[in-house]
């Protein structure tokens, strides 16, 4: 009986002692694979017609529907390296958004443009 009783004790001994030392269970934190891009948004932004330039306008009075831009004109553009310019001259002209463009927002908006089409 003495034997039974010790036994036990050192069973359940090395069984609290095991679980003990294992810890609680934490799951590993997963973090997202892609940061987010917040220039990208920005540009996305000023595209969509959420970030107003100039007088209230936005770009996106111009370039949605049937008149949105095409990946082939963007390429030809993107080609000669007048993407930069084209987007200036469409937001300066006075039948357009006629406003001004900083160059933060001109380097989110060629760099949406660029994700955005694949140029």
């Amino acid at each position: 009986m003495r034997r039974t009783i010790t036994a036990s004790l050192l069973i359940l001994g090395c069984f609290q002692a095991i679980s003990q030392a294992s810890g609680p269970y934490l799951p590993s934190r997963v973090e997202p694979k892609q940061a987010d891009d917040l220039v990208y948004r920005v540009g996305q932004a000023v595209y969509s017609g959420e970030l107003k330039l100039g007088g209230g306008q936005s770009c996106a009075n111009c370039h949605k529907g049937s008149l949105a831009l095409k990946k082939g004109s963007l390429k030809e553009i993107s080609a000669q390296d007048k993407l930069e310019p084209q987007i200036y001259k469409c937001v300066t002209e006075s039948d357009r958004v006629n406003g001004t463009i900083d160059k933060s927002q001109m380097n989110a908006v060629v760099r949406f443009l660029s994700k955005r089409y694949k140029l």
